[in-house]
């Protein structure tokens, strides 16, 4: 047997008491001088091991070693999740991130208003703000799809792109305009979608041609004049094929009014019949 594995035998089963999940767990975790494959063999171990002895998981949050605490994550009393949020490896905070929304049981996805919001869900919207300060990108992007509408503008200017996106698709519409200027093209693309057609000239020469084009499909078309002047062709295309179809239209409207019979009233003076 290859000497790298003689800890495994022929049923993948651990042969020495000192690599089963218990042991190495109690002795400061995997050595380094063993092999890649079994070490992942071994997470795997400890893995199952801590989903059956969930006590010991909870042991392991002030653990020595990440890996084993980055395993923990995953079986933790959700009560003891806080401590490995501010853990100082950055995989051990995003493996307890992910569980963010069960932990805090965010059941209200923001439908709870604050002037209405028992004592206990203050407490949770004081944590979760807590946490939306947290420098760890992985712990914000899951806060914020837990965050009250009511305070997602506190997150509206977040260095993350992915949160600021999905700030865009929960936060009220009538905040929506203080978005507009987002350094991201990608951010605004998306405000567009959501702001409302009365706001959509604020955008209307907005640096990045995908935007731009975006609000003429959208926008009024008594605004629609400014993009037959855009630099790019698709754009001046896209307005003056909407203009032309609305002249149309009313083009029509009004020769079905001319052509429109006139019609007898329903009755008549005897002597004009």
């Amino acid at each position: 047997m290859d000497q790298r594995h003689e800890s495994i035998d022929w049923q993948a089963a651990l042969t020495q008491a000192g690599d089963c999940p218990r042991h190495v767990i109690l002795d400061d975790g995997p050595s380094n001088g063993q092999d890649e494959a079994f070490l992942a063999f071994l997470r795997n171990e400890i893995g199952t091991f801590l989903g059956d002895h969930l006590a010991l998981a909870d042991q392991c949050v002030d653990h020595p070693c990440a890996e084993i605490r980055a395993i923990a994550a995953d079986y933790v009393n959700i009560f003891k999740l806080s401590a490995l949020l501010e853990d100082p490896d950055p995989i051990v905070r995003m493996v307890a991130s992910r569980r963010l929304p069960d932990a805090w049981m965010c059941r209200s996805r923001g439908n709870v208003p604050l002037d209405t919001a028992s004592s206990a869900d203050r407490v949770q919207i004081r944590r979760l703000l807590a946490m939306l300060m947290n420098e760890d990108i992985e712990i914000r992007r899951a806060v914020v799809s837990c965050l009250p509408q009511e305070i997602l503008p506190l997150a509206a200017h977040d260095g993350d792109a992915v949160i600021r996106h999905e700030v865009v698709r929960r936060i009220a519409p009538d905040y929506l305009a203080n978005m507009i200027d987002d350094f991201d093209p990608s951010v605004r693309l998306e405000v567009v979608g959501r702001l409302p057609a009365t706001q959509l000239p604020l955008m209307a020469r907005d640096g990045d041609s995908r935007v731009r084009f975006a609000v003429a499909e959208r926008i009024s078309e008594s605004e629609l004049a400014p993009f037959l002047d855009d630099p790019e062709s698709a754009i001046r295309e896209l307005a003056g094929s909407r203009l032309a179809a609305s002249s149309l239209r009313h083009v029509r409207r009004l020769m079905g009014e001319i052509a429109q019979p006139a019609t007898l009233p329903s009755s008549l003076p005897l002597e004009l019949v």
